[in-house]
């Protein structure tokens, strides 16, 4: 739980993309303090084998595990990425119907399925494409 934390706090640095050795994540991002001093003392429990499944949760480490993901949460609420993809969906289903004429139904408009999506392209070439590419 707490690379993708850090991982989150390193883009969000602007630090580019977050290196995957954990140990670099928290050299730059946690150098010094409580929460790193318990952090190296986790890491060390768990190269001796230590069985963490069984552990009591540490304090420290789940108030910033919690306190973060609320940050980022908050802060990805509202983004390009999560905004609503119907305009598009209506956007490739209008170039269906352009293409294909009454082939598909007008209930798969609303509701497709794989086999419309299937009938609907199979003379297309380039409709053929963006039908794989949605599969992948």
């Amino acid at each position: 739980m707490l690379r993708p934390i850090l991982a989150c706090m390193w883009i969000d640095q602007g630090l580019g993309i977050p290196p995957i050795e954990f140990r670099k994540l928290l050299n730059r991002l946690l150098p010094q303090g409580e929460l790193r001093a318990e952090i190296d003392a986790l890491i060390q429990k768990k190269k001796a084998g230590d069985e963490l499944d069984l552990a009591q949760p540490i304090p420290i480490i789940s108030d910033f595990i919690i306190s973060q993901m609320g940050r980022f949460t908050e802060a990805t609420k509202e983004t390009s990425f999560t905004k609503s993809w119907t305009p598009l969906d209506k956007l490739f289903r209008r170039v269906l119907v352009q293409e294909n004429g009454n082939k598909i139904h007008p209930s798969e408009l609303t509701h497709p399925t794989a086999n419309s999506l299937d009938r609907a392209t199979q003379d297309r070439p380039i409709l053929n494409n963006c039908r794989r590419s949605l599969r992948k």
